[in-house]
């Protein structure tokens, strides 16, 4: 037999000695501080502690777990422990085994809560305290800060409310099926700003150490309230998943006056306020109109299939922003008593316009869904491209549309982008696009006019001057701009019809 004499290998040998007598020492002590403790008790029932460590494991009858004593769950933890160590002279012949049993040991954990301790290997990423989570369609936390606990819970039909307190500080989970309109006082707020929770948009209010957060996920209405961080406000909220599926699913939605949308590709209102009701419909060409009203107000939801311009009035407006719809950039103007929202989903231009206040609106916004297919469908559509051989470039989108008369001209390629020029003999246009994010300066100065645009999911600006129309707007990290001497109605068409070639 040949031993490895060098300084390493008997280094690592005298490692494996050492930890293996320390785990011994450590486990003997350990051992007899348990058996002092319960020599008094019932032994422990191993195969009733092994089946209540698979249903915990398996999230199932959480309240037989609850009711078996803190003591027999602590000798558990200490029958695999000593079941670790003692296999450790056979194991513990390396050094890899060695950090293998020492990994092992390092993730036993035993965590103690008011109600029960909870013995684990490794770490959960589950929902906490699913079983209090327990309606149908319910939404629950995987994360909750360290020290707080449930301090109370209310219940009714479609209002659900789970307290959590630590000391003084404290917040609610609250969620609600009920569509109706949500308030959320901001007058004389510190900080007041829109932030987005997974897919959706969502806003937080802080005022005298109360954070107050809201969002919408599907049908569903949740907030966060109470006396926390705005950062772990934050942070809940985002761990706040629909509780027994990975996924949304494929839902169903229950539309207010089903009847109307009869056009193909239509999408219909699934809130209305229950003061509104409806009063006309209007259709010319791809646009239709339908108007509600009330004794006090009235407000019009109108749809367009092919991504008609869309010009709104700014001038003089008390608010212009950009938010967010189903995923989509809107604008929302607010003047002379009236709140206009407007956007676009993929060929689809939709707008919303009334007296009502903006956060109403908003909220009816994020409720339009398409009314006899699924937006996956919609995604599905296949592109017939125009001179696609043009656009053989990394990450290239090229247009579907072309005006009648306009030919390829010429093709540029510089470092970070692209310049295509089409022309008829006596005009042309040229469509830049450029890998990087772009900050454009366009000439306003004397222009005929300047307008704020949706071109597919995406803002953008088109200004006109002198018969020359120039229209730009960013799409994820790829910058687009089309301008040249051709009406901007067509240049704007050109433009909406440009997509990823791949």
């Amino acid at each position: 037999m040949m031993y490895n004499l060098s300084e390493k290998a008997i280094t690592e040998k005298y490692e494996d000695l050492l930890f293996t007598k320390v785990m011994a020492l450590y486990a003997a002590e350990e051992s007899e501080k348990i058996l002092s403790e319960i020599k008094d008790e019932e032994p422990a029932d191993l195969k009733k502690i092994e089946k209540i460590y698979s249903k915990t494991e398996r999230r199932e009858n959480l309240s037989v777990f609850w009711k078996v004593s803190k003591k027999l769950i602590t000798v558990a933890a200490m029958v695999v422990f000593v079941a670790v160590v003692s296999l450790s002279s056979v194991v513990v012949a390396s050094a890899e085994a060695r950090e293998a049993v020492a990994e092992a040991i390092y993730h036993l954990m035993i965590k103690e809560y008011d109600r029960y301790t909870e013995v684990s290997i490794g770490n959960s990423t589950g929902f906490i305290d699913p079983e209090i989570y327990d309606w149908e369609g319910a939404y629950a936390p995987t994360y909750i800060p360290e020290g707080f606990s449930i301090s109370d819970t209310q219940f009714t039909n479609n209002d659900k409310s789970v307290m959590y307190s630590h000391g003084e500080d404290y917040f609610y989970i609250s969620q609600t099926n009920n569509l109706s309109y949500a308030r959320i006082d901001t007058e004389g707020s510190e900080h007041v700003e829109k932030i987005i929770i997974g897919n959706s948009e969502a806003f937080l209010v802080y005022e005298n150490e109360i954070v107050s957060l809201v969002w919408i996920c599907g049908e569903t209405y949740l907030s966060i309230d109470g006396k926390i961080s705005i950062d772990e406000a934050i942070k809940i909220a985002e761990g706040i998943k629909p509780l027994g599926k990975t996924e949304e699913p494929t839902e169903e939605y229950k539309f207010v006056d089903p009847e109307l949308y009869d056009w193909e590709g239509a999408y219909g209102l699934t809130f209305v306020p229950d003061a509104y009701k409806f009063k006309e419909k209007k259709s010319a060409g791809t646009k239709n109109v339908i108007i509600y009203e009330s004794n006090n107000g009235h407000f019009t939801f109108s749809q367009s299939n092919g991504n008609p311009i869309a010009r709104v009035d700014t001038e003089d407006a008390e608010n212009v922003e950009t938010i967010i719809i189903n995923e989509s950039e809107a604008l929302l103007v607010e003047k002379d008593g009236f709140v206009i929202i407007t956007w676009n989903n993929q060929n689809t231009f939709f707008s919303l316009r009334g007296t009502l206040p903006a956060d109403t609106l908003i909220f009816m916004a994020q409720g339009i869904k398409p009314i006899g297919k699924t937006e996956t469908e919609e995604s599905a559509e296949e592109y017939e491209f125009v001179d696609p051989e043009n656009y053989n470039f990394e990450g290239a989108y090229a247009p579907t549309y072309i005006p009648e008369g306009y030919i390829f001209d010429e093709k540029q390629e510089l470092t970070t982008r692209a310049i295509i020029t089409y022309s008829n003999g006596n005009s042309y246009f040229t469509i830049t696009q450029s890998n990087k994010t772009a900050s454009l300066h366009m000439d306003t100065e004397d222009a005929d006019s300047i307008s704020e645009v949706m071109i597919n999911n995406s803002q953008g600006i088109l200004v006109e001057k002198d018969g020359f129309s120039s229209l730009a707007w960013n799409v994820d990290e790829n910058f687009f701009w089309v301008r040249g001497e051709i009406e901007s109605a067509e240049l704007t068409k050109v433009a909406e019809g440009i997509r990823p070639i791949n």
